[in-house]
């Protein structure tokens, strides 16, 4: 799986098929990073700015993205989809794993 921006920066982990998995991505202004079941998998510097970018919520919230080259997507299911206004630190983000494997009884 690839979580990325824009202009080709990214980080990459892999995730299971048919098993529940919780990811977390998060970017403080300069470093993009991918938290896999609350541990972190990948960071990278990165440079973007969110700022106008219009989020979609619902039945559209984009989860594919076309770079004229190719489009991406992700087949399967999201639940508990939350989006923050701050960064999450490290200790945040594996609490979130912790409290949806146990709202989920995994």
């Amino acid at each position: 799986m690839r979580v990325g921006a824009w202009d080709g920066a990214g980080v990459e982990g892999y995730i299971h098929p048919g098993v529940w998995t919780n990811l977390t991505t998060t970017f403080d202004g300069t470093t993009l990073s991918l938290y896999i079941n609350g541990a972190l998998t990948q960071s990278s510097p990165a440079q973007f700015n969110l700022q106008g970018v219009p989020f979609f919520a619902g039945d559209d919230l984009p989860v594919a993205a076309d770079t004229g080259v190719d489009e991406r997507h992700f087949e399967g299911e999201m639940r508990l989809i939350r989006v923050y206004n701050r960064v999450l630190n490290a200790a945040e983000v594996a609490s979130l794993y912790q409290r949806g494997s146990k709202l989920l009884g995994l």
